[in-house]
């Protein structure tokens, strides 16, 4: 839907080096695409940034309000709060706008095998925490959607296609 689309503002809220970004502009041209590169990670050039805190009340910072897509990837895990987060990212948007994010799905078997032996999903818990740039939130399928419906978001699909096979090897071990 979004790719027929022949201009569209977006919004990067998490850029890390930039390399989603790049992708979309290298996809689609025409799209107005920012980033937010709070790290100063990013190894693109030639779009807009903006280096704001996700753990605050970061919409006021954004100039723009009415964004066709904000992109949220590997985000939500990392803040203080996902309730605050989903509110700020809905004002960024226009009335129809569409928000696209990413994050651990703690509905999945291996969390799940993960909390039964170690008392915490497989991407949260001491090691979840330093092996990925501090997971501190994690947010369940039946949150996620709450916290999207009280926050404005009208249609929620959730989509659990994530390819678990880097940590077969794990799972071996397990057996």
């Amino acid at each position: 839907k979004l790719g027929s689309l022949n201009k569209i503002k977006v919004l990067d809220l998490a850029s890390g080096t930039g390399s989603f970004a790049k992708r979309l502009r290298d996809n689609f041209s025409e799209w107005e695409i920012e980033i937010n590169d709070f790290y100063d990670d990013s190894l693109v050039s030639n779009f807009t940034k903006h280096k704001i805190n996700l753990n605050n009340n970061f919409s006021n910072n954004f100039i723009n309000f009415n964004y066709d897509l904000v992109i949220a990837i590997e985000v939500l895990e990392h803040l203080e709060n996902p309730w605050n987060f989903f509110r700020e990212a809905r004002k960024l948007l226009r009335k129809d706008g569409i928000l696209i994010l990413s994050t651990p799905n703690s509905n999945s078997m291996l969390d799940r095998l993960t909390y039964l032996i170690k008392g915490h999903s497989f991407y949260f818990g001491e090691t979840g925490y330093s092996n990925s740039d501090g997971h501190i939130t994690q947010v369940p399928d039946w949150l996620l959607q709450k916290i999207a419906k009280s926050s404005g978001f009208s249609k929620i699909n959730l989509y659990n296609n994530v390819d678990t096979k880097p940590h077969t090897g794990l799972i071996t071990k397990l057996k």
